[in-house]
């Protein structure tokens, strides 16, 4: 029974850490997309903390 709780845990774990990573890479690639045209970086920065905190 613990093993199993601990497997359980464990799982739900790496499914956290799997979601952050993707979360990252999203970021990094609208951060790309951002950069390549800058006309007003301050609404694409408060874009992005939105989706963040979205995504969170």
């Amino acid at each position: 029974m613990m093993m199993m709780m601990m497997m359980m845990m464990m799982m739900m774990m790496m499914m956290l850490m799997m979601m952050t990573m993707m979360m990252m890479m999203m970021m990094m690639m609208m951060m790309m997309m951002m950069m390549s045209d800058d006309d007003d970086d301050d609404d694409d920065m408060m874009m992005m903390m939105m989706m963040m905190m979205m995504m969170i």
